[in-house]
């Protein structure tokens, strides 16, 4: 796979990433944020819908990890393809700095977090975090992703890590379907949707369908003209946005309740989009945002950390120097908290996930004969 793919995909990875951070920090104080009814329940709800985010996350994983095996079939080969080694090194890159974060978490709750710091501008369901004691039991239950999550956890999101870690060990699987026949996916993830009623295989699913006809896909995309390119692309976002700006006005249907499908839909169709349009590739291929794709995961699991040390601290010492409205203090926040996760994930993933990344490459080219 060529390069600049890898790097554009990645920074569209990082947008998703700092788009769960806002989605976190205004369900912590969104209520506090400037004209947030006006553009709560519309498209613009893109900036800060973590759902739809991890619906982009799963799309893409199942792109990226079946791609160098569409472009180079013979990798997929008996003679080349380790099962073994494709699950031990998705479990490094997945599991490894996961583990760290949690060690972190654990680490700040104990020494810098405080329950004492509730300011009236924050939510119940921030209230909620971190305000129960950690057992060791406790703490090794979190780490092994394998099994399901439990309810009170140090990395709230950690339950989307266990969905793609488990689907990860899928991905060959639908690559070997996808390999017979398309059709033959598409069949199963339908089937799987109607009888066990869960969207994650279909993101998968929908990453490898990707991946599979991705030179077509760019192809008939590079011809169309922009309007039709512009066209198609906003109803990717309608679709990606769907748990906000199309769900609240049809809850009597209950298919249309299923957002997690429709995100899915919706971030296949924007990625299609990338894939085919030169002009977008390059909007997103500068180097903040390729640096913003590479730190991405380090952000998604350490931003929890930023938003329940760093953001109540920030506000009480800004309110000992000037009375601020709620308003302000709160628009402040949303670019500090950008600001700060994108520095402490940038020490993360230097001294942690960087590590870990080529552990996991190593781990390949030992399995790969």
């Amino acid at each position: 796979m060529n390069q600049d793919r890898i790097q554009y995909l990645d920074s569209l990875r990082g947008l998703a990433a700092l788009s769960v951070v806002w989605s976190h920090y205004m369900q912590a104080y969104g209520a506090y944020f400037p004209f947030s009814e006006r553009f709560w329940n519309t498209p613009l709800h893109i900036f800060f819908d973590g759902f739809a985010a991890i619906s982009f996350f799963f799309v893409l994983s199942g792109l990226v990890l079946s791609r160098k095996y569409f472009a180079d079939q013979a990798l997929f080969s008996e003679a080349k393809f380790s099962l073994i080694g494709f699950y031990c090194a998705r479990t490094v890159r997945i599991v490894g700095p996961f583990c760290i974060a949690l060690l972190l978490s654990l680490i700040a709750k104990e020494y810098v977090f405080s329950d004492q710091v509730i300011l009236s501008e924050q939510s119940e369901w921030v209230k909620t975090f971190w305000r129960y004691e950690v057992s060791g039991l406790r703490f090794f239950s979190e780490a092994v992703l394998f099994f399901p999550p439990q309810r009170l956890r140090l990395i709230p999101q950690d339950w989307t890590l266990h969905i793609e870690l488990v689907m990860s060990f899928l991905i060959p699987f639908l690559i070997f379907l996808a390999f017979r026949n398309s059709s033959w996916l598409i069949v199963l993830t339908a089937l799987c949707l109607v009888y066990f009623d869960s969207p994650f295989l279909l993101h998968f699913s929908l990453g490898v369908l990707l991946s599979r006809h991705f030179n077509f896909i760019k192809e008939k995309v590079m011809q169309q003209p922009k309007t039709i390119k512009l066209a198609v692309l906003c109803v990717g976002i309608l679709l990606y946005s769907w748990g906000y700006s199309i769900r609240p006005y049809m809850l009597e249907y209950t298919i249309f309740k299923k957002h997690f499908i429709f995100s899915g839909i919706g971030s296949s169709i924007i990625i299609s989009i990338f894939i085919g349009s030169t002009s977008l590739k390059r909007i997103v291929s500068n180097r903040p945002m390729l640096y913003l794709g590479k730190i991405s995961y380090s952000m998604y699991l350490t931003h929890f950390i930023v938003l329940l040390c760093f953001i109540p601290n920030l506000f009480l010492t800004m309110m000992k120097y000037k009375q601020f409205a709620s308003s302000h203090l709160v628009m402040i926040g949303f670019f500090g908290i950008a600001l700060a996760a994108i520095v402490f994930s940038s020490f993360f993933y230097h001294f942690f996930e960087h590590g870990f990344v080529n552990l996991s490459r190593r781990i390949n080219r030992i399995f790969i004969k």
